[in-house]
């Protein structure tokens, strides 16, 4: 029987391609995440509208959701126009460094450090140049958005962070069968605790590290000063994952052993989870 390393070698990568925004999508996701559509969260208004402060004038005393999301639209517009050749250099500079940097290499490793393969029915991963700072992900599209404005390096990091979702949602739905997909969206635990381990697979995988450079991972910043048995939320799962890292463990037993661990603390972590999102 074929191993699973020649399996692996053997499977098709996705390309990875950075798109232009349009009009409509960054409305939209603008819209989602100022207080007036699913997913919405105070932290992300106060970035966004500090990003964009005539949005926020724009859209000041707007009253029902259609006339909101028409007046975010308008402002995408607008903002989108004025600031065409700003965003064009952002996409085209994130897509040569990828490009010759390593992106290539990164997709490989994943792929082998998750024991999986990128879906059939998936063609390729879309990276918008976005102008929201937020940064979403759509796992149902393989689709996520990068901020123009962000470091070069971050744009580079926020990419692999985004893709290892991706990927990582793949692995668990088969460690894990039957789940919905909206579990894997904030609020729950199934989206907390992926967003800490893909933190803690940047930090120790010797390859990723290498296209990162100088990048800092990190989880959200209202979450880096909890504390769990002294440990941080990266401290408490990245011993799992070295013995992963060292060939103890496989991928699926390092999630079987995260989940069972992020459970056995739950009460602790999404208590101080919620006092921080208060």
């Amino acid at each position: 029987m074929e191993n699973l390393e020649n399996k692996i070698e053997k499977m098709p990568l996705l390309k990875v391609s950075f798109e232009l925004p349009t009009a409509e999508r960054e409305g939209n996701t603008l819209f989602n995440f100022l207080g007036k559509g699913e997913g919405s969260f105070p932290a992300w208004s106060e970035g966004i509208y500090r990003n964009h402060p005539k949005l926020k004038e724009m859209v000041e005393g707007t009253e029902g959701e259609d006339e909101f999301r028409k007046k975010c639209i308008e402002y995408a517009v607008e903002y989108l126009e004025e600031n065409k050749g700003a965003i064009e250099e952002s996409r085209a500079n994130l897509e040569k460094v990828w490009q010759e940097g390593g992106g290539t290499k990164f997709l490989e490793e994943i792929v082998k450090d998750f024991e999986t393969d990128f879906p059939e029915n998936q063609d390729k991963i879309t990276g918008i140049i976005s102008i929201n700072p937020v940064n979403p992900r759509y796992l149902r599209h393989w689709t996520f958005g990068v901020n123009y404005l962000r470091s070069l390096e971050d744009r580079i990091g926020i990419s692999v962070h985004e893709i290892i979702h991706f990927l990582y949602f793949k692995k668990w739905s088969e460690v894990f069968p039957g789940y919905d997909m909206k579990k894997y969206e904030s609020p729950n635990p199934e989206w907390a605790l992926s967003e800490i381990l893909d933190v803690v697979i940047m930090k120790n995988n010797s390859v990723i590290r290498g296209l990162i450079g100088n990048y800092k991972p990190n989880v959200y910043k209202f979450w880096q000063d909890i504390k769990v048995d002294d440990k941080t939320l990266i401290e408490l799962f990245e011993g799992i994952y070295m013995e992963h890292e060292e060939g103890k463990i496989n991928f699926e037993e390092f999630l079987k052993r995260s989940w069972a661990e992020y459970n056995a603390k739950k009460d602790i972590v999404e208590g101080q989870m919620a006092m921080k999102k208060a």
